[in-house]
Order: structure tokens, then sequence, then C-alpha cells
């Protein structure tokens, strides 16, 4: 049996009031028995309202996002008791309590203890230098796009790939402030003894060397 908002409930009562002979009628109207109109309008009579009187009782300990954390985790899970879903929940609470939250993991470079000191030692010894001495630094760039929210997959702004039974093509260039160095095309993968034979010597190195004299 369907229960009653408190706008069919203001309506059953006008229905009442407006004089419809049978009282079935209207309880058919509505999806509710007889009696229960009866005790609607008996309760109108009294309280001169149609709502709920506020009950007694525990107060409710969750909020709607932790409701739907809780029947999320029941869908993925089917088998999971009312126990192990108290469970996860207590534990999420916890780490929420500590300003933990769940994301995903970043991508970045695997980098050991001694990476992480090189680097932390070439930032030191570089940090006052300034514009003229960058100036003779040969840079590597990363080409990056500028978008709005929304537009992370428009044509515009994102490379395309082909990620099965499709070809790719490494190319490797440097550039300074006023030059910049020939485009190499390097096929298959490239490691240190080919980045010496095929980049370095045959390529940077004199390129630095002539813009240098």
């Amino acid at each position: 049996m369907p229960r009653l908002t408190d706008l069919d409930r203001a309506l059953a009562i006008g229905q009442l009031q407006a004089g419809v002979p049978q009282k079935n009628q209207v309880a058919a109207l509505f999806g509710v028995r007889p009696s229960t109109l009866s005790k609607l309008k008996a309760k109108y009579h009294i309280t001169g309202d149609v709502k709920d009187r506020s009950r007694s009782g525990r107060p409710k300990k969750t909020t709607p996002q932790e409701d739907h954390f809780i029947t999320l985790s029941a869908l993925r899970c089917r088998r999971l008791s009312s126990t192990d879903l108290q469970s996860r929940f207590t534990i999420r609470n916890r780490l929420h309590a500590a300003n933990l939250r769940s994301h995903r993991a970043a991508r970045s470079p695997a980098m050991t203890a001694l990476h992480r000191q090189a680097r932390l030692r070439w930032c030191r010894q570089h940090v006052h230098w300034n514009l003229n001495m960058w100036r003779n630094v040969m840079f590597r760039y990363e080409v990056k796009v500028w978008r709005r929210r929304g537009e992370r997959y428009a044509d515009c702004c994102n490379d395309k790939i082909t990620s099965f039974s499709g070809g790719s093509v490494m190319v490797w260039g440097d550039n300074l402030p006023h030059w910049k160095t020939r485009l190499v095309i390097i096929g298959g993968n490239l490691n240190a003894e080919r980045y010496r034979d095929e980049i370095l010597q045959p390529v940077a190195i004199p390129y630095v060397r002539r813009e240098w004299k």
C-alpha cells in the first residue's frame, strides 16, 4: 500500500470536504484503503493538519553521501554482509576524520633515493644562475595545450593515437633561444648507446660547438 505524500493527503481531504459521495471512490483514486482515509480525516479534524507529527527516536547518524557510499559498496560486491558493510563504513569515516581521501595514484617517473639526491644537488648548484647563464643551456620541451574545463577530449586539445595494431614514430630535437637542431627520427627503442651514437655525437654536440664558437 503506497504511503501518501502531504500533497496527496491535502487533496484527499479536499475531495472529502467537497462532498464526494463514496469514500471508497476517493480511496481508489489515491490507491489506499478506505480506513486510511477515515484515519486521515479524523486526524485532520483534531490537528487541523495532514502532516505527520514529529516522531521521537534515535536520530539518523549517516548523511546522504554516506548512505550513497553504503549502497554503492553493496552493489559493487553483492555478497558483502551487513557486518562487512559496517566495517567498511567505519574505516572510511575514520580515514576521513584524519583528512585522508581516496584518489587515483598520480603518475611520476620512477626514481630511487639516489635519483632524488642527484636532482636536489643539481638544483642547489644552479639556483643562483642568471638569465645569461641559462641562455647557454639546451632545453627539450613537452608540448602542452591550453584548454577550458570540459575540453579535455576536444579534437583541438588532444593527440590522436592508435592503441592496437598501429604504428608510432619517435623524434628528437633540441633548441636554444636563437637556434634549433634538425629533427631526428628514431626507429625502435632509444637506449643510452643509441642516444650517444645517433643524437649526441652526430647532431647535438656539433650544433653546440658551431653556435658557441
